[in-house]
């Protein structure tokens, strides 16, 4: 029998018994280290032997056991109160709120897990007076100073394909139509907007696609590569970085796309095609090919889309802002200017927003900052219009 592979355990494809302890005899030690590895976290071995060691806890990423549900913050919480000793590394100690910087000040003291329990309620200063005893900080700029200028610059897009932008108004109708039948059926307000996140996805999407098929975006993105060779462009859809790829090859500009159906090697390949000059513009997923990747032979990127994860934008557009980049960095957000509702409008004013409020957590800017899934929950309720205004008519 072939011995199974790692990435089909993980997605299912192979189902483990208990019972199986060992790799077979003539595995691959590399393989057989990975299965004995796999075996001790599914009998919870790993965790039993780091709770009894109570040495010093050291935790990267941290910010991962934000969420107290979690089974990986319940694991962090076990570990951390073994008296060893907690030392968190991350640098986004807050994703949307003070809720987040709590939880992870508890992990470090057992009354900060009191004084800011969210039943018990705590403001801002309380968690800052935390934050200002347990946390080293130290910002890009700190680190990097000899970093050129970063700029950002807001492009209106006027031109936009009258056909999909009457699928994205259609979207917002289907997304609206949802949330109410879900609050006729008795459902609360996340549970709404949760019914209605399908369509607005899809409208986010269409004005991607909109802004594309106008023309407008590849005829930038040309000036840009016309102007400094080269140009990194991001967007959050495959449609949308496809139809861009196909604009920009069809006028002579060669064009690659990283995103997740790029694998490894392949990416690499990318990456360094585009380093080396055989490439002039490089189309990347925000997510996918917005961090552990170095762009900096350009120093201009468009972001066609938006995002809701604020500091995705920022680890995009960090890819050509780092060491190794000599010239001052453009930014440039193409937002659509479409009369009626307007997703990029909204997501603009409420990330600015949302940075302002954890940037006064934290003590400064919004560069240093990442916020998350409430952020998409404030848009969505604007969006869907669920203000208190709107949401007595919808009870009425």
């Amino acid at each position: 029998t072939a011995f199974p592979d790692r990435d089909d355990i993980k997605q299912g494809k192979v189902k483990l018994g208990l019972a199986t302890t060992t790799a077979p005899a003539f595995a691959n030690p590399k393989r057989v280290a990975a299965w004995e590895k796999i075996m001790q976290r599914l009998r919870g071995e790993l965790l039993e032997q780091l709770a009894a060691a109570g040495a010093l806890l050291i935790v990267d990423e941290a910010h991962r056991g934000k969420n107290k549900n979690a089974k990986r913050s319940k694991a962090l919480a076990r570990l951390a109160a073994t008296g060893g000793g907690v030392l968190l590394l991350t640098g986004t100690p807050l994703r949307n709120h003070a809720g987040e910087a709590a939880r992870l000040l508890g992990y470090l003291d057992s009354q900060a897990a009191v004084d800011l329990d969210k039943e018990r309620g705590y403001t801002i200063q309380d968690v800052q007076d935390y934050l200002s005893y347990y946390m080293i900080r130290r910002t890009k700029a700190e680190v990097l100073p000899e970093l050129p200028e970063k700029t950002r610059q807001r492009v209106d897009l006027d031109r936009l394909d009258p056909d999909v932008v009457e699928s994205y108004h259609q979207h917002l109708i289907h997304a609206r139509r949802c949330y109410e039948d879900a609050i006729n059926e008795g459902a609360g307000e996340s549970a709404a907007r949760q019914a209605a996140q399908g369509s607005i996805e899809l409208a986010r999407s269409a004005l991607g696609l909109a802004k594309v098929r106008g023309g407008a975006v590849a005829e930038l993105v040309a000036g840009v590569v016309e102007d400094r060779e080269c140009c990194v462009v991001f967007s959050a859809h495959h449609q949308v970085s496809d139809e861009l790829q196909r604009q920009l090859q069809e006028a002579g500009i060669e064009t690659a796309i990283i995103d997740g159906r790029t694998d490894q090697q392949e990416r690499a390949r990318l990456v360094q095609e585009f380093q080396e000059g055989r490439l002039q513009v490089l189309v990347g997923g925000i997510n996918a090919a917005g961090e552990s990747i170095t762009l900096t032979r350009a120093d201009t990127v468009v972001f066609i889309e938006l995002d809701w994860v604020p500091a995705a934008l920022l680890q995009a557009e960090d890819r050509i802002h780092r060491v190794g980049q000599k010239n001052a960095c453009q930014i440039i957000h193409g937002i659509a200017k479409i009369a009626g509702e307007n997703l990029d409008e909204l997501m603009i004013d409420t990330l600015g927003a949302k940075l302002s409020t954890i940037g006064q957590v934290l003590g400064e800017g919004g560069d240093n900052i990442i916020a998350g899934a409430g952020i998409r929950a404030d848009i969505l309720r604007q969006l869907l219009k669920v203000g208190a205004a709107t949401s007595t008519a919808v009870a009425a």
